[in-house]
């Protein structure tokens, strides 16, 4: 008697069961990643990249040696090109460089939902 595992492997060594993959898989998910630091990675014709870089050099071009993508807000999903800046590696201190944009954003953010709650953008 075989056990499931055994069946499984010789239905594909035989072509009865074919692998499916990228789309066609059941557990596909867009071909992105959140990888152990926290950022996504999307995978091209079988390599990963950074999606936050990828979208930095897509509007500006490649980075020069030294340089790294920061995340203005400090979300690291939140990739918009808006929220990237290109920065030197050596002073890329996220508490210091966040920090005064965090608060600004808060600001907005709050003045935002006060237009929202007076009805001025039926939109959002």
């Amino acid at each position: 008697m075989r056990t499931r595992s055994e069946a499984v492997l010789l239905s594909f060594q035989r072509g009865r069961n074919i692998a499916k993959r990228g789309p066609d898989n059941s557990q596909w998910k867009g071909g992105t990643t959140i990888n152990k630091t926290g950022y996504r990675e999307v995978r091209i014709d079988g390599k990963r990249y950074l999606e936050h870089r990828l979208v930095w050099e897509q509007a500006y071009g490649p980075l020069a040696p030294g340089w790294v993508v920061h995340h203005l807000n400090g979300i690291k999903l939140d990739n918009r090109l808006e929220n990237l800046c290109g920065m030197l590696q050596r002073t890329h201190n996220p508490r210091l460089v966040v920090e005064p944009y965090r608060k600004r954003i808060r600001q907005l953010e709050a003045e935002l939902t006060k237009y929202k709650t007076q009805g001025r953008f039926a939109t959002l």
